[in-house]
């Protein structure tokens, strides 16, 4: 691989440009991990008021340490008693910091 390091210290070149990586990693370099549960969210606000968003941030961890991670890996969902009551915008990609923002808002 070029250069030496190109799969990074959770990675393992096998032919050119091409990486093995180790345990939980993964990516073309072996940088990006699954969240896992101890992932948080945190709102701006502790009430939600019908028809204003309500913007919350995603902070990926894996096992209770903050990770890397694309949105290959993610999936947010209101809960199932919330179907069609709200909707989720924007995208768990949009970094600020550490954290991926999101908008949550409910309908009228």
């Amino acid at each position: 691989c070029d250069p030496p390091d190109f799969c990074g210290p959770f990675g393992t070149c096998v032919e050119p440009q091409s990486c093995r990586c180790d345990g939980s990693y993964q990516g073309a370099r072996c940088n990006l991990q699954i969240p896992d549960e101890t992932s948080a969210i945190f709102c701006d606000g502790n009430a939600v008021v019908v028809g204003e968003p309500l913007t919350c941030r995603f902070l990926p961890k894996r096992d209770d340490s903050a990770c890397n991670a694309t949105s290959l890996f993610l999936k947010l969902e209101l809960n199932e008693t919330l179907e069609g009551l709200g909707s989720l915008r924007g995208s768990p990609l949009i970094k600020g910091g550490d954290v991926h923002l999101f908008t949550a808002e409910t309908n009228n």
